[in-house]
């Protein structure tokens, strides 16, 4: 028994304004029988029937079926009603493509916990369907899905059948064969019909109720006895109410008017009376509980996984990707730059980490190195270093050089890279190394001994220490290689004669051997073009030897700078960027600062050349109009050629110019008091040497904060990307939220997908009385599965993925240092700790992502659903 009581449902248009389904609706109806429900469109007819079925929330009222009110329910008792009390037949028919007829049918009681291959048989042989287990909804025409519908709708043996519109997409043979059954199974089962077709109601129903704006205007009920021939009684033809003629209809009325033995033409009644308002008693009787068995549920589950397993794949492999990069930016994050440096050292032959000082090479123009002068080191730092725990050799290089020309100077380390690329040779030392016995045997030495070619390692306190490779540049470039390595010992000139400094002895360090194939390049017509050969780990491993070892000079005199102050031979100072009054001198060749012959200046008195004071002051002095030239005095700032923006001065002097002299175009003469002083300047700590590998990362640290780099090209580009990282390294640990976000977003993205994907089933299923938890088991399987490809996928990527990683990151590192290719090297590691971490928080992110669709789901009316679909 349904009876429905007072039942009101409002909706709210997109304008919040308040539309009325059902006004006041009234009725009630037996345990069997086959109603018509009909209307106009917007009647209410569907709103009627779904809420009858449980499907729509109810506004105002009380449906009661079998003496239980649904102003009780709750979302399980709504659920467990539609499972075992309702059949639903849809105008869609609303089959589940992925599964067979028979696993259609078996859905029903599926959802019952219940499985009975004998009941399935019997419901599909009822509506003719028999043999038709093993097929797809694809593959049957209209009629036959409808049936299997019904089929569907019997095997759970309901207490009433709604159908919603159930042949409206048939035709009239199939029409019929469907209300055929259902008229035969109201026999002994409630069947509501929603319908336009007033033929069909009048043939088939035993009561109609006619809805317009929401209420019933009329509630009739079909007579009993109803006489449905045609036929003529006492000269009168009697034509049924709404009768549609058959051909034996057609010519039994023919026949009558032939014979004109009718006198007139007379309708019966209506078939179809008012319904008496009947009140039916009814116990209540208690609604099973019902749910899917765990076998059945698996299935199903297999079936909609199966159905999504692309997109599965395709999430599962977007979330791996980004587990990658999150691993990658872990791996960077955790590496020791110190202990790749190490390693680096190591597979170079290299015992030994040089640091310069690289404070003021950052040119604010362009952001690139400029390492064409040497930066003294800051005061306090070799203490900063010794405070870190190091406890092995430190020490010192200064710019003092040996130059074979007038026109280079220790400054100009750029002239490094110059000469190498053309001739392998250098035309100057890269400053000297105060360094020990020790050193020199550690890093030389051979069967306990320092290999000397010739001399003594402290043959003159100012005198330096250099290796076969400066001597056979000073050989290269002046000749005199037959008097043999012992010439050059002693005094050392320049190529003007002018005194540079001593020779001590000349260390053999077998490069000629080392490099062999080097240096055979050289010999040829036309050197390989330089981005070539930049790329030759021959090439890399020379010029790295050439700058820390080979190319610079060495003293086992601990006071050798102060005595080189003190006691200085060279003749020229180039103080690098000079201003005067403001004003930097530019001229096409350095200004430099040298003594008169005579000792005529005094104090800060200076001689400039005319020329050079022409092209500061803008006057126009000529060899005899110096003469007239009146002393007046200048303010002459130096600074570090490096120093391109002038921010921090060297020493600033007020000169007073005493007179121009005729000659020297850029220099400035001065007394050798001021020469001392400048001298002083030129003679600067650049770098420092640690000899200590095992306890390099301290230092290497300490370094990196006072703004020190590796004087190796190679090991220079390593610190490059190690000090990346570090300014970046603050924001790895958002960068890792965000990629934990953005796969959590995958996952979440694929959950919602999939339940989405999925309405249409998920509307069947719920109208079937299918519940939230078993939907919501089925969907969070598919996370699941899509956490574990996720892993498997990052697992595998990961290691297939950092050797290419690894170069691609060593070729940028190149473009960063902006120097030569690094190969070999091997800043990406694969860690296991890292991707087990990050497979842990793939699972708990599964886990999370997985309640946000299933309280989508939860809070879905399958009605909304369904009609989603229709």
């Amino acid at each position: 028994m349904l009876e429905v009581k007072n039942l009101t449902k409002v909706y709210k248009s997109k304008h919040r304004k308040k539309v009325k389904a059902l006004d006041n609706v009234n009725f009630s109806l037996p345990g069997h029988g086959m109603v018509f429900i009909i209307g106009k469109s917007g009647s209410g007819k569907s709103t009627l029937l779904n809420m009858l079925g449980g499907l729509d929330e109810i506004t105002e009222g009380e449906i009661v079926v079998n003496g239980n009110r649904f102003s009780t329910f709750s979302h399980e008792d709504y659920a467990n009603y539609r499972n075992t009390c309702v059949g639903f037949i849809f105008q869609d028919f609303h089959l589940l493509d992925d599964l067979t007829v028979g696993e259609n049918v078996a859905l029903s009681l599926d959802l019952q916990h219940s499985s009975n291959k004998k009941k399935i048989a019997e419901a599909l042989k009822r509506v003719d369907l028999e043999g038709y287990e093993k097929r797809y909804p694809v593959e049957l025409s209209g009629g036959q899905k409808q049936r299997v519908a019904i089929a569907r709708a019997l095997v759970k043996d309901p207490t009433v059948i709604l159908a919603d519109e159930p042949t409206g997409n048939l035709d009239s043979k199939t029409t019929g064969q469907v209300l055929d059954l259902l008229k035969e199974i109201s026999e002994t089962k409630l069947v509501l019909i929603v319908s336009h077709n007033l033929n069909d109601a009048d043939k088939y129903a035993d009561r109609i109720l006619e809805l317009s704006d929401g209420k019933v205007i009329s509630d009739l009920s079909r007579r009993e006895n109803y006489n449905e021939k045609v036929a003529v009684e006492n000269g009168v033809l009697k034509i049924p109410y709404l009768k549609k003629f058959s051909l034996a209809d057609k010519l039994t009325i023919m026949t009558e008017l032939e014979r004109k033995k009718v006198r007139m033409i007379e309708q019966r009644d209506d078939k179809f009376v008012p319904t008496p308002k009947i009140k039916y008693l009814e116990r209540p009787k208690r609604i099973k509980k019902s749910g899917i068995k765990a076998s059945r549920l698996l299935s199903l589950t297999g079936k909609f996984v199966k159905s999504s397993l692309v997109r599965s794949i395709f999430s599962g492999f977007m979330a791996a990707c980004i587990i990658v990069i999150l691993a990658l930016s872990q791996i960077i994050v955790t590496f020791d730059p110190a202990n790749v440096i190490k390693e680096e050292l190591l597979s170079a032959n290299q015992s030994v980490l040089a640091l310069q000082n690289n404070e003021v090479y950052e040119d604010e123009l362009d952001g690139k190195l400029n390492t064409s002068t040497f930066v003294e080191i800051e005061e306090g730092d070799m203490e900063a270093f010794r405070n870190t725990g190091y406890e092995g050799g430190m020490y010192e290089i200064i710019s003092y050089s040996l130059s074979l020309s007038t026109y280079y100077t220790a400054n100009q380390q750029q002239t490094a890279k110059t000469n190498i690329r053309g001739s392998f040779y250098l035309k100057e030392t890269l400053g000297t190394l105060i360094t020990t016995e020790e050193f020199l045997l550690q890093k030389f030495g051979a069967d306990g001994e320092i290999p000397l070619l010739c001399g003594t390692l402290d043959a003159h306190p100012g005198g330096v220490i250099i290796t076969d490779y400066f001597a056979d540049s000073i050989f290269k470039l002046r000749g005199n290689a037959d008097r043999g390595y012992e010439y050059l010992l002693g005094e050392f000139k320049d190529t003007s004669g002018h005194k540079e400094g001593y020779i001590n002895a000349i260390i053999d360090t077998n490069y000629k051997e080392r490099y062999k194939e080097l240096l055979e390049l050289y010999k040829l017509p036309t050197l390989p073009d330089y981005s070539e050969l930049s790329k030759d780990q021959a090439f890399l491993a020379a010029y790295d030897e050439i700058v820390q070892y080979l190319g610079i000079g060495y003293s086992i005199n601990p006071n050798f700078k102060e005595d080189c102050q003190a006691e200085s031979l060279k003749n020229f100072v180039y103080p690098g960027r000079v201003v005067v009054n403001g004003i930097e001198v530019t001229t096409s060749s350095k200004p430099y600062f040298t003594r008169p012959s005579s000792s005529k200046l005094k104090g800060n008195e200076i001689i400039m050349g005319y020329s050079l004071y022409n092209h500061i002051f803008r006057t126009s002095y000529g060899t005899e109009s110096v003469k007239t030239f009146q002393p007046h005095t200048i303010q002459l700032t130096a600074y570090r050629r490096a120093d391109e923006m002038r921010t921090k001065p060297i020493r600033t002097y007020t000169f007073t110019v005493k007179e121009l002299s005729k000659t020297g175009s850029n220099v400035f003469y001065c007394s050798e008091e001021i020469f001392k002083e400048l001298r002083s300047d030129e003679f600067i700590t650049y770098g420092l040497y640690f000899d200590q590998l095992d306890d390099i990362s301290s230092v290497y640290e300490t370094g990196t904060r006072l703004g020190y780099v590796p004087n190796s090209v190679t090991v220079q580009s390593t610190a490059t990307m190690s000090r990346a990282v570090s300014v970046f390294s603050d924001f790895f640990f958002l960068i890792s939220l965000v990629l934990y976000v953005a796969c959590a977003s995958v996952l979440v993205n694929f959950g919602v997908k999939a339940v989405r994907g999925k309405t249409y089933e998920i509307g069947v299923i719920k109208a079937l009385g299918g519940k939230s938890k078993d939907l919501s088991f089925i969907f969070t399987v598919e996370i699941l599965i899509v956490g574990v490809l996720t892993c498997v996928f990052s697992w595998v990527g990961l290691y297939l993925f950092i050797g290419v990683a690894n170069d691609v990151l060593v070729a940028s590192l190149s473009e960063l240092a902006t120097t030569h290719v690094v190969k070999d090297m091997n800043f990406l590691v694969f860690n296991p700790a890292i991707m087990t971490a990050n497979s842990v928080g793939v699972f708990a992110l599964t886990l999370v992502s997985s309640f946000i669709p299933m309280l989508t789901l939860k809070n879905i009316k399958p009605i909304n659903i369904i009609k989603a679909k229709e």
